[in-house]
């Protein structure tokens, strides 16, 4: 199974984000001086966004968002994704690939023609256990691994899935999740099914 983002319009952002979740009860730019202050392992039962989104590994390759595009450390390269295409708030999609193999498909935002390159990937799903997010894994952690490592979640959605970090309502920059936040769902057995890791450049916010 790929691995797919939660991005782009309102509509596909909340089509993929319930498809994640469902089809499992069936059979996811802040400046580079953020990025590079040391934060410690938060203590057991609290959730902090900042160590998280710097303990993802893909396919045993080591990644953190948010990153630009020009930035991608050596071996790792972008090609924008079919269903990207220009939009007046940046947002945007690309295949990510490590030394070409497909590693997962970016939601990006400060993505403009002309300087695509600027593009920031803030957005990523895993849904396979050969990919994890702070120690968890699709297919393999359970809802009380979550709960242990975090406490109890920000948010439960109407579908059941757990949402730690912020909720300040996507709708109020169309186009891009104007979150900082992770959402994990779970199967009826109560194994996580894919996890949705967002750092969106706040600063953006419509008021």
């Amino acid at each position: 199974m790929k691995i797919k983002p939660f991005i782009l319009t309102l509509a596909v952002l909340t089509a993929i984000t319930f498809s994640a979740c469902d089809s499992s009860k069936q059979n996811s730019q802040t400046s580079e001086n953020t990025s590079s202050i040391a934060i410690s392992e938060p203590k057991e039962g609290t959730f902090d966004i900042e160590y998280v989104r710097k303990q993802i590994n893909i396919k045993g390759q080591a990644f953190e968002i948010p990153m630009a595009l020009k930035d991608l450390p050596e071996g790792w390269t972008w090609k924008e994704h079919e269903n990207s295409h220009y939009s007046a708030d940046g947002s945007g999609l690309a295949y990510i690939y490590y030394k070409d193999k497909e590693m997962f498909i970016a939601g990006l935002e400060n993505y403009f023609d002309g300087e695509k390159d600027n593009g920031s990937i803030y957005n990523l799903t895993i849904e396979t256990n050969d990919c994890s997010i702070d120690g968890l894994f699709p297919i393999k952690s359970t809802k009380q691994d979550v709960t242990d490592k975090y406490g109890e979640p920000t948010e439960i959605t109407k579908s059941g899935y757990y949402s730690y970090g912020t909720t300040n309502n996507d709708d109020k920059f169309a186009g891009r999740i104007n979150e900082q936040r992770i959402i994990i769902c779970f199967d009826e057995s109560s194994k996580i099914t894919s996890i949705s890791i967002t750092y969106a450049d706040l600063s953006k916010e419509k008021y």
